[in-house]
Parts: C-alpha cells; sequence; structure tokens
C-alpha cells in the first residue's frame, strides 16, 4: 500500500515540474526594474513589475503584466500603466 502512495506522490512531484519551470522563466524574465517613456508624461520613468500576478497569469496561458512601482509614484499612481505595453512588447533587434 506505500508503494502506491510512493508512487501517487513522484508523479504529483513530476507533475509540477512544467508549472515550476514555467514560473522560473516568468520571474527571469518580468524581475528588476526597467526605464520606459511614460505615454502620460511622454519622459522616462524607472517600472518594477509585479512578478508575482505575471507568474499567477501565466500559469493560465497568457502572462498579465502590471507595474509594482513607478518613479512618477505617489502623484501619479492612478495611471492607466499604459507603459506596460512597451514591456509586452518583443525586444526589437
Amino acid at each position: 500500500m506505500s508503494t502506491i502512495f510512493s508512487i501517487i506522490g513522484i508523479l504529483f512531484v513530476l507533475s509540477l515540474i512544467p508549472l515550476i519551470l514555467l514560473a522560473a522563466r516568468t520571474v527571469k524574465r518580468h524581475r528588476g526594474s526597467r526605464v520606459v517613456t511614460c505615454p502620460e508624461k511622454l519622459d522616462a520613468a524607472t517600472v518594477g513589475l509585479d512578478v508575482g500576478h505575471a507568474v499567477c497569469t501565466a500559469a493560465t496561458g497568457e502572462t498579465e503584466l502590471r507595474v509594482r512601482a513607478c518613479s512618477h509614484w505617489p502623484e501619479r499612481h492612478e495611471c492607466g500603466q499604459g507603459c506596460v505595453e512597451q514591456l509586452a512588447a518583443p525586444p526589437s533587434s
């Protein structure tokens, strides 16, 4: 009986590996601060993304990005976060 539970446990852990790899890739890609052009003020802003939210939404199939911190906050905290579109686009070569 314990052999069956061991096999089930191993299969469960193995089934988590793709999610762990997806989470690691998402964290690596979206962590840290980035400089963007603020679409409202048309000047540079430093933003940090909500990586936890990105990881959770990546598990559903489409990563949703949102700003966690911005150098223009707190005075512009209620902005539309249009700068996220710059971060979602693939890097230009």
